[in-house]
């Protein structure tokens, strides 16, 4: 009977997203999914902000458990990340505002949101449909982002014929330089020490993971093109000795092998994991038992046993050897984890 059930509430889900869009079904899902809850962790503390596109900046409270819409912009918008400043009293945000006319292009503008309650202004906007401000974060002091630059290059007749993607400092007036090119997604370590970030090959779209001093110098790959399908969210861990990513796809032992259109076209449908690699010995080691779908990946302020994680799935925290699922979500995107209040940080 169960079984011949299922076709019956599949439909009615896909009656209720046509018909009251994905704020409904989110609420439906939340009632329906096991949650677990936040692991038994000394200290455990702080908000989750989340990116839900077109369903706008979500928050989960560890303390409460208390999950909701923390930001809901115009209709049609679209939030894809957010990253919370060192001293905790500011979101950096991607956002696109509704599309002027037609679809959004799945590009956007950089903004500034002081916290507790939203009032984002901007930072960095398009020039056009096919320039993208994203994958922002924060330098350790706060006064600038790494943030992912997208933009059409064209040609005489202003037609694009290539995109450039690369990375940026961003000082918090807009002024900026470019600090890596063929590049996305970069992070820096707890110190503001070290670098890593995804190199982008331009011809196949397939991505490695690199690593290197704060200033892009001394660059070595850690992961090469060709070991995953695709690679996501590099992190490092607060004692800086290890990167933990997401990669998409069963690990190649001969980069070799998969280079022939490796990357984001067949990655989509690959299941993905959260995965480690050493620094010093560069061995690679894998965190999750099960599959994920595009998990980005956040660590709290002030300490390490904890990794949150947003996937298609729901908002999950890893500790303890297994993952701990706390909130559902209705989209992917970026996510980010701040102190329930600032003065935490100092007390560290």
């Amino acid at each position: 009977m169960f079984r011949r059930r299922r076709p019956l509430v599949a439909a009615a889900l896909l009656l209720l997203w046509l018909a009251f869009g994905q704020g409904l079904v989110r609420q439906l899902g939340l009632a329906l999914m096991r949650l677990d809850g936040p692991p038994s962790v000394p200290g455990l503390d702080g908000q989750i902000f989340y990116a839900q596109g077109f369903d706008g900046l979500w928050r989960y409270d560890l303390n409460s458990g208390e999950n909701g819409r923390w930001w809901s912009p115009p209709a049609g918008s679209l939030v894809s990340g957010v990253a919370v400043s060192p001293d905790a009293r500011q979101l950096a945000i991607a956002w696109a505002p509704p599309a002027g006319s037609g679809f959004q292009q799945g590009t956007t503008d950089l903004w500034l949101s002081s916290l507790p309650e939203p009032d984002p202004v901007p930072l960095l906007t398009r020039s056009d449909a096919l320039e993208s401000w994203r994958d922002p974060f924060w330098s350790p002091d706060g006064l600038w982002l790494l943030v992912t630059h997208q933009q059409a290059l064209r040609d005489a007749g202003g037609e694009p014929q290539s995109i450039s993607i690369t990375v940026k400092r961003i000082a918090l007036d807009g002024s900026q330089e470019t600090l890596l090119e063929d590049a996305e997604q970069a992070a820096l370590s707890l110190d503001g020490s070290q670098l890593t970030w995804l190199r982008l090959n331009a011809e196949t779209w397939g991505q490695a993971l690199l690593h290197a001093t704060a200033d892009g110098g001394a660059a070595a790959e850690l992961v090469a093109e060709g070991t995953f399908a695709a690679l996501a969210s590099p992190r490092f861990t607060r004692d800086g000795n290890f990167v933990v990513f997401s990669a998409s796809g069963a690990r190649q032992m001969s980069a070799a092998s998969t280079r022939v259109n490796p990357g984001r076209v067949r990655a989509h449908g690959d299941p993905w994991h959260i995965w480690q690699v050493d620094l010093a010995s560069g061995e690679l080691t894998r965190l999750t038992e099960r599959s994920l779908d595009g998990p980005m990946l956040a660590w709290p302020p002030t300490h390490d046993e904890v990794l949150a994680v947003l996937a298609a799935e729901g908002v999950f925290l890893r500790a303890q050897g297994r993952m701990w699922r706390v909130a559902a979500s209705s989209a992917e995107g970026g996510l980010t984890w701040a102190p329930s209040r600032p003065e935490v940080l100092s007390d560290a």
